[in-house]
């Protein structure tokens, strides 16, 4: 039985058998995200991911289980870190036993999606009913449902038909508290977007007609294919730290790149440019509030993603422009 093997390796004397027991069962470090809850919820928001929290009891072995089959899966991980702000705590830590005051928490482990605009949980699974097996297919069903809290069509529609996050007393779930001041001014980002206006500093005041010497929006898809540049400050060749990043083009796919945070913007360009018409421009946003890569460095291709402010995890969305 599982239990009783870890049983077995946990009494053992031979500090081997603590090492690789503990390197089996070892939390998922690499995707967690360090902070109180308020902060990993403010990130979330930031970020425009929805929040995943395991708080874990040590004396359940479904948490270790947990940990060893789900969290530390490579396809899992992927999952989460393009998806999700995650976000793990122990039931006896000060944060944890906050979070279960506050959701009135009572058998574990348990795994639950919070709305990081509202504090509401919006998906949950706890104790035997949080296995391995279903918690892969749970996320990826809501991900594929609600792939962020404040959706695409949200932060680029009219304020006529965009559809803003709902008020606190309609969200489905009894489980919310108030509103932090950053929720409340995504919200009126999110109110005060126009049509085809970019959500940045430099679109405050009306675009002004077209002509041949006003600069065009985005990216050609031609010109970026048929490019090519070493990043500004890097060696040719560098590499830096591998990150996973989660494409949304304008057909609804979605897409996992792997990166580096020296390779130049360019090579991100690319890979999106490859996935679109030749005569085709586009646009990559990202964020919270709304960057446009564009305009960051006045569109240089030349800067490395880091520098673009990209980051591990990150959803960059693609759209079309004229």
């Amino acid at each position: 039985m599982p239990g009783e093997a870890f049983k077995s390796a946990k009494s053992s004397s031979d500090p081997s058998s603590k090492t690789t027991l503990a390197s089996i069962f070892q939390a998922p470090v690499d995707i967690m995200t360090a902070g109180t809850l308020d902060s990993v919820r403010d990130l979330a928001l930031e970020e425009n991911r929805w929040l995943l929290v395991n708080i874990q009891r040590e004396s359940e072995f479904q948490s270790h289980v947990l940990n060893r089959d789900f969290w530390n899966d490579e396809t899992a991980k992927n999952l989460i870190a393009c998806n999700f702000i995650f976000w793990q705590q122990q039931d006896i830590s000060f944060e944890g036993e906050k979070f279960i005051s506050r959701y009135k928490v009572t058998t574990f482990p348990l795994v639950c999606i919070v709305d990081p605009r509202t504090g509401a949980v919006k998906w949950r699974k706890e104790g035997s009913k949080a296995t391995p097996a279903s918690l892969g297919e749970s996320l990826q069903d809501f991900i594929d449902r609600s792939p962020t809290p404040i959706n695409e069509s949200d932060l680029f529609a009219s304020r006529s038909t965009a559809s803003v996050a709902q008020p606190v007393d309609q969200v489905d779930s009894v489980f919310m508290f108030g509103k932090s001041p950053a929720v409340t001014e995504a919200i009126e980002v999110v109110e005060a977007v126009d049509v085809d206006l970019p959500l940045s500093s430099s679109s405050t005041s009306a675009p002004s007609a077209k002509s041949s010497s006003s600069p065009r929006r985005g990216f050609s898809v031609k010109e970026v294919l048929d490019s090519s540049a070493t990043a500004v400050g890097t060696s040719e060749g560098a590499v830096g730290k591998p990150f996973a990043l989660k494409i949304k083009l304008p057909s609804g796919k979605q897409i996992i790149l792997q990166r580096s945070q020296h390779e130049p913007l360019l090579s991100l360009l690319q890979s999106i440019a490859q996935e679109m018409s030749p005569e085709q421009r586009f646009e990559v946003s990202f964020g919270m509030p709304v960057r446009n890569l564009s305009e960051q460095n006045g569109g240089d291709t030349t800067q490395t993603l880091q520098s673009s402010g990209i980051s591990q995890s990150m959803l960059l969305h693609v759209r079309p422009v004229e």
